[in-house]
């Protein structure tokens, strides 16, 4: 019996080890994961911010072209009216280029409009859904953004709590089996020998 408990013993003892070795692996896999999910939430955020930034670098592009075209189409306008005026009554004014050149402009000015309203409802749209976005991207690095992370703090202890109750020197059973067993044999045979003694 004492052998074989003792062998019972060293078999827990080894599942034990072997328990937190695996537990050790998995806190360093839960530490890894946090750090890749917080440095993925923040890399989130910030090309979400890219991206608004952006479209705000585009919308002033298109404010300061459409300017610049109007400022364009009040010179060709003020041409024109040059031209009209310096043309001897009677006569057909020589506007033809003046006037293609004023259409070319309106066709860019209504360019540049519909490309501000383009901007304008995809900045709309672009701002809820940040909104939304930093909202839940803020949980998660809430979440994971702790030092120490819950989930290792937790571990951590768990693995400290095994290793102290591994380091307690397990009681000799087998040794501890015998010794009684050898106690009660030698009790055993004295009763027996002042026995037949006394027959």
């Amino acid at each position: 019996m004492g052998p074989l408990r003792g062998e019972k013993v060293m078999a827990r003892n080894q599942a034990h080890v072997a328990s937190i070795e695996a537990l050790e692996d998995f806190r360093g896999k839960v530490a890894a994961f946090c750090e890749l999910a917080r440095n993925t939430a923040e890399l989130a955020l910030l090309e979400a911010r890219k991206f608004e930034n952006a479209l705000a670098d585009e919308q002033r592009y298109w404010v300061a072209r459409l300017k610049r075209l109007e400022n364009e189409l009040a010179l060709a306008k003020a041409e024109l009216h040059r031209v009209r005026l310096a043309t001897p009554r009677g006569e057909t004014p020589r506007d033809g280029d003046v006037r293609l050149v004023i259409r070319r402009i309106n066709d860019k000015i209504a360019h540049a409009e519909a490309a501000l309203r383009e901007l304008s409802a995809l900045r709309s749209a672009a701002a809820s859904c940040r909104e939304s976005l930093r909202k839940e991207l803020a949980q998660l690095i809430e979440l994971v953004g702790k030092e120490p992370v819950p989930a290792v703090q937790r571990l951590t202890a768990l693995l400290d709590r095994l290793t102290q109750y591994l380091a307690v020197a397990p009681p000799q059973t087998g040794a501890t089996t015998q010794g009684v067993r050898h106690g009660a044999e030698e009790k055993g045979g004295g009763e027996g020998g002042e026995s037949h003694g006394g027959a």
